[in-house]
């Protein structure tokens, strides 16, 4: 691979792509930081590179910084994102996967493949969400922007108290799509964090069904569903299963929040 250099410094700083070695396909990751450019090492023959940067003045640091800051601030899905229903990238098996056709994916929720970061894009209010697909060590999501949540309308009258629809909360955009498709209005708070802004965004609904993971930090999460609710009047039900929402078929999703309402 003779001219990794060259793709490794286009990228920007913190990123990386995958690019053919010893074979036919891509089976290395060529990557650049504020340190050096990065080849490998190769899934196949073990090969690695690894070039510093030499003579970098402290605004040339500063600038690389601020490109890679920036990424994470910003609030638009990016222009260069491209769809996901050709099908040229591991995004189109990331989606299939998870339980969705990539044509839904792209045309009823919006994701994007950006080939800039090699992630899959989910768009929120006042940001986005950037999905690893790769088997590597970043970070498995990154928040872009000030978003807090994802949030989907249902239809359950049959659960409807004052007049309002409860709110089924879990952690990631994948449970909350197939929640919804069972015929509910649900949030994904991203993770296990829960602000003042969200709770208060929550607290609009009379019944919260907090649907986190049955581990210490799903536990820790229906916790802080619990602090961020002190001030307001709504009830909170627990629903607490070995895997994610996302790994439930529509009938069992609709058993599971049935034994948690009591209905």
């Amino acid at each position: 691979m003779d001219d990794w250099k060259a793709i490794a410094r286009s990228l920007g700083i913190g990123q990386k792509r995958k690019v053919v070695c010893c074979g036919s396909s891509p089976s290395a990751y060529v990557s650049q930081d504020i340190h050096g450019i990065r080849f490998g090492p190769c899934f196949r023959c073990g090969h690695r590179e690894y070039e510093k940067h030499e003579g970098l003045s402290a605004k040339q640091v500063m600038a690389m910084r601020s490109t890679m800051n920036s990424e994470r601030s910003a609030t638009a899905v990016p222009k260069r994102c491209v769809s996901l229903v050709d099908g040229t990238s591991n995004a189109h098996l990331w989606v299939l996967g998870s339980g969705l056709s990539p044509e839904e994916a792209n045309d009823v929720y919006g994701f994007r493949f950006d080939p800039y970061l090699n992630r899959v894009v989910l768009p929120l209010s006042g940001g986005y969400l950037s999905r690893r697909i790769e088997n590597d060590k970043s970070p498995k999501y990154i928040l872009h922007g000030s978003a807090e949540h994802f949030t989907l309308q249902g239809k359950t009258p049959e659960y409807t108290l004052q007049g309002k629809e409860p709110c089924v909360v879990v952690e990631d955009i994948i449970s909350a799509i197939k929640v919804n498709r069972a015929g509910f209005s649900v949030t994904a708070i991203l993770g296990t964090s829960i602000g003042a802004t969200l709770g208060a965004v929550l607290s609009e609904h009379p019944l919260l069904i907090c649907w986190t993971d049955g581990d210490k930090a799903g536990d820790d999460a229906y916790v802080k569903l619990r602090k961020s609710q002190r001030l307001y009047e709504t009830a909170i039900r627990r629903v607490r299963t070995e895997l994610d929402p996302k790994h439930y078929s529509k009938a069992e999703i609709r058993r599971y929040i049935d034994e948690a309402t009591g209905s």
